[in-house]
């Protein structure tokens, strides 16, 4: 099987008299660099194939096309490349296959990218199944791009360290001797797995009690009490209170608050009404309290404004 951008397989069979015209041709190095074992199968000739092309072309047409898109760089024959960056750990296989640089230059590019996409999350609020999908082919599809590019430089970095051998056997030889064990390198994509969990937990700790609705509701106050901030009056009650912001399925876009009150979980919903601004020129936010729950249960809203009040003072 072969993919085209990536994401397509289909079957590819050689005719005997272009597989031997490959299998003569094919450039030993990529398959090298990819641990292509010998004789490569029609599949891998013909990313072979493609890669050499490319890699041909972003010779000729330098290192600013190649960032400029112009040029794509090179792929693997390996599926784990294209896996990677579907699960979303590119690096992986860049560590794989010995690139240690350009994995850790992803990881880095990777990171930022997971930290802005909450960061715009904690901004707009868009229902979670649609987020998924377009959070994930946005980042599926740039790890694909960006791999490529950084395996043509990986790979040429490397191809430096041996061209100053005078023999082609003794070069190849030699460019395989800096290529890491594979087997090695599998626990590459453990320790990527960590670490992608691990950065998805520290942004989204980092942004959980951010956002433009959370802040709306927060720096707000209720009309019996103006000079007291909404947040302010859930600190005094709530212990370690957690906000977020959604948007349901009935459309509307809500504030959750929740967390532990003397013992029993509580959680306070503010609701996120939409009217036009003072000019009917745009949308100016307004909110309120839409429903409580103790312990699970729903409990009235009426005189809530009261119970924190005293709440808060109780513990000024």
């Amino acid at each position: 099987t072969r993919y085209s951008f990536g994401f397509i397989f289909t079957e590819v069979e050689l005719k005997p008299e272009e597989r031997k015209k490959l299998l003569d041709n094919h450039n030993k190095y990529l398959a090298a660099f990819f641990d292509v074992k010998e004789p490569p199968t029609d599949y891998e000739l013909e990313v072979l194939k493609e890669s050499n092309e490319e890699l041909k072309l972003c010779e000729e047409k330098g290192l600013v096309s190649l960032l400029i898109n112009k040029t794509k760089g090179i792929s693997s024959p390996d599926k784990k490349e294209l896996l990677s960056c579907l699960l979303l750990v590119p690096y992986a296989y860049l560590f794989y296959v010995g690139a240690k640089k350009s994995a850790v230059v992803l990881f880095i590019i990777s990171s930022a990218l997971i930290f802005m996409i909450m960061a715009i999350k904690s901004l707009i609020p868009i229902p979670f199944f649609i987020e998924l999908i377009i959070v994930y082919i946005c980042l599926a599809g740039t790890y694909v791009s960006l791999t490529h590019k950084l395996l043509y430089l990986a790979f040429k970095e490397r191809m430096k360290k041996v061209e100053n051998e005078t023999y082609e056997e003794a070069k190849l030889e030699k460019f395989k001797s800096l290529c890491p064990d594979k087997d090695k390198s599998q626990k590459s994509y453990i320790v990527s797995f960590v670490c992608l969990i691990l950065i998805c937990i520290i942004a989204s700790f980092t942004f959980r009690d951010s956002g433009v609705f959370i802040n709306l509701v927060k720096k707000g106050a209720f009309q019996s009490y103006p000079n007291v901030t909404v947040e302010e009056l859930i600190n005094a009650a709530i212990k370690k209170p957690k906000w977020e912001q959604i948007i349901a399925k009935d459309g509307n876009k809500y504030v959750n608050v929740s967390g532990d009150m003397y013992g029993m979980k509580v959680l306070i919903q503010f609701r996120i009404n939409d009217i036009k601004g003072p000019k009917g020129d745009g949308p100016s936010w307004t909110w309120e309290v839409n429903a409580s729950e103790l312990d699970g249960q729903p409990m009235s809203i009426h005189g809530l404004a009261d119970d924190l009040y005293q709440l808060y003072m109780a513990n000024k």
